[in-house]
């Protein structure tokens, strides 16, 4: 595990450029072997970030593709994902949702044994990935790498100032209500709230030396362990999946 080292004193704008020239290495040494190759795309930044580059680099995907969230979600990817194709003149398929949110649920369930709360809207698109492509991209840790929601200044003084348990209480106590009625008693009594943040406590620790300890233990756990289960699970049988954030050099800098 990469503990990274502080900043030295670089500036705002000569980071910005370090990271540029980075991450275009990055997509240099991925560039696609097959024009037919597919960018997964959402209003975000990371999959723009490869999109962009991408045709920078004189590389046009063969389609670019956006998955509808099921409801009460809303589907602000598609819009701003259609935009950005129509000004390129690039190819672009909206994957809609055909069956209940309870069906897709259930079937992730067993696809990531049951270790993760996400990637249901996603299974329409793993299998139209699936059926037809052999190159795609995908932009797994972009954003706890670079500009991450987690990443508050409340978040940060936590990690700085407070104690390993506190901070495990602090991740885990706002899920309680929620398990506490979705468990079954028996299984709520045996894993029971102190018991998650004994466990949690010693993960924290092994961060908090790190120079941006909050992107640490997020990248290590819900990156590793839960987005992860995307590009390195559900696409498993592409032949080809291309995690430019991931670069050896750029996740160094970042």
């Amino acid at each position: 595990r990469a503990r990274g080292v502080p900043s030295r004193g670089e500036s705002r704008t000569s980071a910005i450029d370090t990271y540029n020239e980075l991450f275009r290495c990055s997509m240099t040494r991925r560039a696609p072997s097959d024009a037919n190759f597919t960018v997964p795309l959402s209003g975000g930044r990371d999959s723009r970030h490869i999109l962009f580059e991408l045709l920078r680099q004189g590389h046009k995907p063969g389609r670019c593709i956006t998955a509808l969230h099921f409801p009460p979600r809303g589907n602000e990817d598609a819009r701003i994902a259609t935009m950005l194709t129509q000004e390129f003149g690039l190819k672009h398929e909206i994957i809609p949702q055909s069956g209940s949110f309870y069906d897709a649920e259930a079937a992730k369930n067993l696809l990531t044994s049951y270790c993760t709360d996400e990637h249901a809207w996603y299974l329409e698109t793993v299998s139209n990935i699936r059926a037809r492509d052999r190159v795609v991209y995908d932009g797994i840790a972009g954003d706890v790498l670079s500009q991450s929601v987690f990443l508050t200044e409340e978040r940060l003084r936590l990690f700085q100032t407070a104690s390993p348990n506190e901070i495990a209480t602090q991740l885990l106590s706002k899920a309680e209500r929620k398990l506490s009625n979705l468990l079954t008693p028996q299984l709520y009594r045996s894993a029971s709230l102190e018991l998650a943040i004994s466990h949690l406590e010693k993960e924290v620790k092994t961060h908090l030396d790190s120079p941006n300890p909050v992107g640490s233990f997020f990248f290590w756990n819900r990156t590793r362990r839960e987005i992860a289960l995307v590009p390195y699970g559900l696409l498993g049988d592409v032949p080809t999946v291309y995690a430019p954030f991931l670069d050896h050099d750029l996740y160094d800098f970042l």
